[in-house]
C-alpha cells in the first residue's frame, strides 16, 4: 500500500490534465437544515409575496410565507349565480387564506457570516428588517416553529372572533411576541379578524404590519 509521501514523490513533476480530480466530496452527508443559523426578515414593499418568494427560491434560498386564515366581509347575491341590475345583496362572513404578515416572508440563513446585502439584489426585495443599521434581525428557529404551529391553529379553528376593540387608533404599542418583539408600532385598527393593523417603525419609518391582538401591549 502506498503511503501519503510515496504519493506526494510520484506525483512531484507530473502535469495534471484539466478534469482530474484530487482529493474525494463526501455526497452522502446530509444537507444543513434551512434556519440552522436563523432567519433574515425580508420585507417586499407592496410587492407581491409570492413573487418575491419565487425570485428568492430560484437563486438557492429557503423561504417561508407563515399563513392564516382571516374573517372578511364580503357581498353575496340572494338568489342569483350571477350579478344582475337590482340584484339584493348581503354581507356575510367568509374566511379566507393569506399571509401571516402582509409584504414580509422569512429567509433562511445559510451561514454564520453576513449575507443580507446579497438579499438587496434579488428583485422584489426591498429591504432586509435591522435593528440598527448594521445589525440584521436573525429570528431563532423556535420562533418560527412557533409560526407554523399557529398556521396550524388557525387550519382548524372555526369560531369567529369577538368584535371588541382593545385598542385605539394612533395608540402608542410594543410588540411582545412572534419575529417583531421588542420593535414599537403604532395602532391603525383592529380589523374584523380580531387582529391589529399597526404601522411598525423599521427602516427608519413607519411601515404596515398585522400582528394578533394578543402579541402587543401598549406603552
Amino acid at each position: 500500500m502506498i503511503d501519503m509521501q510515496e504519493s506526494a514523490a510520484m506525483a512531484e513533476g507530473r502535469i495534471w490534465k484539466v478534469g482530474e480530480i484530487v482529493g474525494t466530496v463526501d455526497r452522502t452527508a446530509p444537507a444543513a437544515e434551512p434556519g440552522r443559523f436563523g432567519w433574515y426578515i425580508v420585507y417586499t414593499g407592496g410587492a407581491s409575496e409570492a413573487r418575491c418568494q419565487l425570485q428568492l427560491e430560484r437563486r438557492g434560498w429557503s423561504v417561508y410565507v407563515p399563513m392564516t386564515w382571516r374573517w372578511k366581509t364580503a357581498t353575496r347575491k340572494r338568489g342569483r349565480l350571477r350579478a344582475e341590475p337590482g340584484a339584493k345583496k348581503k354581507l356575510v362572513q367568509v374566511r379566507s387564506n393569506e399571509p401571516m404578515f402582509p409584504g414580509y416572508l422569512f429567509v433562511a440563513i445559510g451561514s454564520v457570516r453576513a449575507e443580507a446585502y446579497d438579499l438587496l439584489f434579488i428583485p422584489g426585495v426591498a429591504s432586509v428588517v435591522r435593528r440598527e443599521r448594521d445589525s440584521f434581525v436573525r429570528v431563532p428557529q423556535a420562533v418560527i416553529d412557533g409560526l407554523k404551529a399557529r398556521e396550524d391553529i388557525d387550519r382548524v379553528e372555526t369560531v369567529k372572533p369577538p368584535k371588541s376593540l382593545r385598542f385605539n387608533p394612533d395608540q402608542p404599542v410594543r410588540i411582545t411576541e412572534g419575529p417583531f418583539s421588542g420593535f414599537d408600532a403604532t395602532v391603525r385598527r383592529e380589523n374584523e379578524s380580531g387582529e391589529v393593523e399597526l404601522d411598525l417603525f423599521v427602516f427608519g419609518h413607519a411601515t404596515p404590519a398585522t400582528m394578533p391582538v394578543d402579541w402587543i401591549e401598549a406603552l
